[in-house]
C-alpha cells in the first residue's frame, strides 16, 4: 500500500497576487487548470506543492487577519529560511504581513508568524547557526525550506491513529505544558498548554497540535466553504481500494478534525467530500 501526500490546497482570492507571494518562498507554478474553478499548482525545489484554487466570490477574506490556533483543521505553514530578515522583507514586499506581536527569540532562534495576501498563517523560523540538525536541517540549494503545516486536533491519540493509516508514523514531540504559557505570543493566548506531535510520511511533516489550555473547538466562520483558508490536504493513492476507509466517515472525508481530504488516483481521477 503507498498513500503519499500529493499537495496542501488554499483556497485564495487572487491567483496571481497568492502565486507572486509564495514564488518569494521558493515556489515556481507548474501547472494551471480551469473549470468550475480557477486553479495554478506551485511547487518548490525540494518536491512540496502548493494547489492554489480561486474563491467563486473573491472578494470573500477571513474576517480576523489569523485564524485562531485553537480552531480545529488546518492552522499554518511553516518555513525554516536561512535568512530570517530578509524572508520578512519579502513577505512585506509580496503582500503578506508581519504579526510582530507573535514573536518569539532567543540568541539562537526566531520565529514568528505571518500571513498571506489572504490572512493564511505562514510561520516564518530561523537559528544561529543555520542548518543544524533535526528540524534545523538545511536544505542543500533550499533558502526557504518547507519545514511542515500544522493542524489544531480535538483528540491526539485518534488523529494520530488516522494519519498512520495515510502513511505518516510519529516523530519528534514538543512539549509546550510546562511552564505555561511558553508559546503564548505565537498562540496569541494566555498561559497556553499544548503538545506538538510530529507525524512523517517521507519528506512530508504535519504538526498535530494538541491544546490542554485554551481547550480546542470547532469554529464553524472557519470550517465554513468558499472562505480564503489553508483548507485542504489531498493524497496520491495507488489504487481505488486503498481510498477505501481512509476517511474518518467515507461519505464526509474529513479528518477527526474536519480537515477536507481528497485522495488522487493513478487516472487521474480525484475523491473528496465523499465523491
Amino acid at each position: 500500500m503507498t498513500v503519499s501526500l500529493a499537495y496542501r490546497g488554499l483556497h485564495v482570492s487572487d491567483l496571481a497576487v497568492s502565486a507572486h507571494f509564495y514564488e518569494g518562498l521558493g515556489f515556481r507554478e507548474i501547472g494551471r487548470g480551469t473549470g468550475s474553478q480557477e486553479m495554478l499548482q506551485l511547487r518548490n525545489a525540494q518536491g512540496i506543492t502548493l494547489q492554489l484554487t480561486r474563491l467563486a466570490v473573491p472578494d470573500r477574506r477571513s474576517p480576523r487577519p489569523r485564524r485562531p490556533m485553537t480552531a480545529l483543521g488546518l492552522t499554518h505553514l511553516n518555513f525554516y529560511v536561512r535568512d530570517y530578515e530578509g524572508t520578512l522583507r519579502t513577505v512585506r514586499k509580496r503582500g503578506g504581513t508581519v504579526a510582530e506581536e507573535t514573536l518569539i527569540a532567543t540568541e539562537t532562534m526566531s520565529m514568528i508568524y505571518c500571513t498571506d495576501p489572504d490572512g493564511i498563517r505562514v510561520e516564518v523560523w530561523s537559528t544561529t547557526p543555520y542548518g543544524t540538525s533535526g528540524f534545523s536541517a538545511a536544505v542543500p540549494g533550499v533558502d526557504h525550506k518547507f519545514s511542515h503545516s500544522g493542524i489544531c486536533v480535538r483528540d491526539l491519540q485518534e488523529s494520530m491513529a488516522f494519519y498512520q493509516r495515510l502513511g505518516f508514523t510519529p516523530a519528534e514531540v514538543f512539549d509546550y505544558r510546562d511552564p505555561p504559557g511558553q508559546l503564548d505570543p505565537m498562540f496569541e493566548e494566555t498561559g497556553s498548554r499544548a503538545l506538538a506531535q510530529m507525524m512523517r510520511n517521507g519528506s512530508d511533516v504535519v504538526e498535530l497540535l494538541a491544546f490542554l489550555h485554551p481547550q480546542p473547538g470547532y469554529q464553524a466562520e472557519w470550517a465554513a466553504s468558499g472562505r480564503a483558508a489553508f483548507d485542504l490536504l489531498a493524497f496520491q493513492a495507488d489504487s481505488q481500494d486503498e481510498v477505501a476507509g481512509k476517511g474518518s466517515d467515507p461519505k464526509e472525508r474529513r479528518d477527526p478534525n474536519g480537515v477536507r481530504i481528497a485522495f488522487l488516483l493513478p487516472n487521474g481521477t480525484a475523491r473528496k467530500d465523499g465523491q
